[in-house]
């Protein structure tokens, strides 16, 4: 079942995980209830060079991010108060506009993305 929910944006993190992948996580708040979304992976191990690096991957994200919520920096981002989220299945599929039908899928981007770029993806 899907359904659609404003709710309060607690903290936007982008950070290294406990494996060494760099990720960004949303976290939020609704009618008692919390829940996070994120976790997909915004680097890559390189062979070549036996580590991890970073990709345009979370360049092209925050811009999307950008444009989906009307700002211009990361810090404005993350001052934004309310998202509409987007579940199905008790998972959140999706964040949007408080007001506008405008919406970010981390799972669609970075499918696009990565099915563009032929590099491999990982989600925890």
């Amino acid at each position: 079942m899907e359904e659609i929910v404003n709710a309060k944006l607690e903290n936007i993190s982008i950070f290294i995980e406990d494996h060494n992948i760099l990720t960004m996580f949303f976290d939020f708040k609704w009618d008692g209830c919390g829940q996070g979304y994120g976790g997909y992976e915004l680097d890559y191990y390189s062979e070549k060079h036996m580590k991890r690096v970073g990709t345009p991957v979370l360049t092209d994200c925050l811009l999307e991010l950008f444009k989906v919520f009307n700002v211009r920096s990361f810090k404005d981002l993350c001052n934004v108060q309310y998202m509409r989220i987007k579940r199905s299945d008790r998972m959140i599929v999706a964040i949007g506009h408080i007001t506008e039908n405008r919406w970010f899928s981390f799972k669609e981007f970075i499918d696009n993305w990565f099915g563009l770029n032929d590099v491999n993806l990982v989600k925890f």
